[in-house]
């Protein structure tokens, strides 16, 4: 797993799209985390709770240091536009270890363009490249472009829809997978 990391932080990131590319999240960028979140906040909160504990560059330093001390794998990469930061897309790893779970975030300016599916798109490819068998999302209802997004790469809907708590409400979500 490290030699991989290592091979997949490279200067300047690894490019997705024109000037889009991703670099993979260390504690060094914490400055930029919290810049890309703080003008999307409001908007982040409605499919996220991590956006709450980012509320400067020296906390979002510290969430970052403590999510790379999880056990489990995960990598997480940084979306940028030229030197401007615009989103982000995980890699983490489900029960059993076998599935990638692949939950992603774009500042609303950075939308509609085709940004999302190519970093998606690279963090399956290394999801693939790691040994994971399979890839899912679980997408929220009335989250429309995530999962016209998740149906444009080949995944299908898995099983009935779940709900899940989220804010101390029922959220309903469709769990959509695909194999690798």
């Amino acid at each position: 797993m490290d030699g991989l990391l290592n091979t997949m932080h490279t200067p300047g990131g690894t490019n997705v799209l024109g000037d889009v590319h991703l670099e993979l999240l260390t504690v060094d960028h914490g400055p930029d985390l919290y810049e890309a979140v703080e003008p999307a906040r409001d908007d982040l909160t409605k499919w996220f709770i991590w956006p709450d504990r980012v509320t400067s560059a020296a906390v979002a330093m510290t969430y970052i240091a403590d999510i790379q001390a999880c056990s489990r794998i995960r990598l997480w990469w940084l979306i940028y536009e030229g030197h401007r930061p615009v989103g982000g897309v995980q890699l983490r790893m489900r029960k059993g270890g076998w599935a990638a779970s692949l939950p992603y975030w774009l500042i609303p300016s950075a939308r509609g363009r085709g940004v999302a599916t190519k970093a998606v798109t690279v963090a399956l490819s290394h999801a693939k490249q790691i040994g994971f068998l399979e890839a899912m999302f679980s997408i929220a209802l009335d989250n429309s472009p995530s999962r016209k997004l998740a149906e444009r790469l080949g995944f299908y809907i898995d099983g009935d829809q779940e709900d899940r708590e989220f804010r101390g409400a029922l959220q309903r979500v469709q769990v959509y997978r695909k194999r690798l």
